[in-house]
């Protein structure tokens, strides 16, 4: 098998099949916004599922009269997997290693550099390079958005709620920024006591505090991230070995690998991305 080939031997190819599928699984349950979202099956870069807009409802009819039909309304929507990669040093020696073996050593580096970049490209759109792949969640929740009031915080987050209830919609989900968890809580009551004993449930919707929210944008995002927020992952992650690169690490530093004794391994995997109902998110915005 081509999976028991030394790495140098192979310097191009699929991750074997027995660690790409748990590299998916630690992606999957450690990324926010994989775990929290609709997720559909990949098996071709391109998807379309139907989405269901609008329902008739029952209509009263008179003994004897004709039941009328209307079809409901569905609009298609284009699941597209955008290649997402990035590169790990390793040492030389492990091109003498086998493909799986090096892999293995490699995949919780690997889970873990992946989620992070996927839920800052699906809620801000932040990205090293390149454009941003998808719309995010800020530019959603950002057309329906609420400004940081003087009162007490808590009231915006309610009237954030409401901007998504006011349109018969469910807020499953809402996201914060980590320095807000202080403000909520010091809420007390009239008697001194705290209000919140446990920040992790606002209004009793589940509340997850990220450092990938820019506090000076966004204080928090809400909406209903399990049913319109969709998400897939393509089955195949792919790589590259590098060994005669300067690899450019930001900040104007440059590593040689040759020089350095190292190999570069081009890691890449397919994500995407879509909003289904984009009045079912909203935002708090912070004072200007």
């Amino acid at each position: 098998m081509g999976d028991s080939l030394i790495l140098s031997n192979k310097l191009t190819g699929l991750i074997p099949e027995e660690v790409s599928k748990q590299i998916v699984k630690k992606v999957v349950k450690g990324s926010y916004c994989l775990q929290n979202s609709r997720r559909e099956p990949m098996k071709t870069v391109k998807k379309t599922i139907p989405v269901l807009v609008s329902m008739p409802g029952p209509t009263w009819v008179g003994e004897g009269e004709k039941i009328n039909v209307v079809e409901p309304g569905i609009v298609p929507v284009t699941l597209e997997a955008k290649k997402l990669s990035f590169i790990i040093t390793a040492s030389r020696e492990a091109l003498e290693d086998s493909v799986v073996n090096v892999f293995k050593d490699l995949q919780d580096s690997i889970s873990e550099a992946f989620c992070e970049a996927i839920d800052k490209a699906i809620i801000t759109g932040s990205v090293t390079e390149g454009q941003k792949p998808f719309k995010t969640l800020y530019e959603v929740a950002e057309a329906q958005s609420i400004t940081r009031g003087d009162g007490v915080i808590l009231d915006d987050f309610s009237d954030a709620l409401a901007l998504v209830e006011n349109k018969s919609h469910e807020v499953t989900n809402i996201i914060a920024v980590n320095s807000i968890k202080n403000e909520l809580r010091k809420l007390k009551t009239s008697t001194g006591e705290y209000l919140l004993s446990d920040t992790s449930s606002i209004f009793g919707t589940p509340t997850e505090y990220l450092s990938h929210l820019d506090p000076i944008t966004s204080l928090a995002i809400m909406g209903n991230i399990r049913d319109f927020l969709v998400t897939g992952v393509y089955k195949d992650i792919t790589y590259d070995v590098l060994r005669e690169a300067t690899l450019d690490l930001g900040s104007g530093k440059q590593i040689n690998l040759a020089q350095n004794d190292l190999c570069g391994i081009r890691v890449t995997m397919r994500i995407a991305s879509n909003v289904l109902r984009e009045e079912a998110f909203s935002l708090i915005k912070p004072k200007a």
